[in-house]
């Protein structure tokens, strides 16, 4: 099943026109500020992309699959399929491996909530509608 979404994912990059997106790596925590970091962990980020000629003021937070171990690198696709249809996006980067002596998502689950909230919070600066941010 995996298989058959990354080659849909694959053929679908192919058949749609790209559009320009401006790109914008936020920080999801400030720096010595992240709640229960674990050395050897990933800095947690937001890939904000704007594309030009938007259709909408929607932003999709896309949060990859990796079983709080990694990333899935194609969901970086996903973002590049929203964004040529002319919705924002925010590509999630959550700290991973989960962390030690904790339950294994509450770092992913600290990030997400902390990413909606940033994202809301610049709502207005990126044009988009603060209602119609979707995770």
């Amino acid at each position: 099943m995996m298989r058959f979404a990354i080659i849909l994912l694959s053929l679908i990059s192919f058949i749609v026109p790209s559009a320009m997106a401006a790109v914008l790596s936020v920080p999801l925590w400030p720096k010595g500020r992240i709640p229960g970091f674990n050395a050897g962990q990933t800095m947690p980020s937001l890939e904000v992309s704007l594309p030009e000629g938007r259709t909408n003021d929607t932003l999709l937070v896309i949060a990859p699959g990796g079983s709080y171990m990694k990333w899935c690198e194609w969901e970086g696709r996903c973002a590049a399929y929203f964004n040529k249809r002319g919705m924002a996006t925010a590509l999630l980067k959550y700290r991973t491996p989960r962390p030690q002596g904790a339950a294994k998502h509450i770092s992913a689950w600290q990030d997400a909530q902390r990413a909606v909230r940033i994202c809301r919070r610049s709502a207005k600066d990126w044009k988009v509608n603060p209602e119609r941010i979707f995770f």
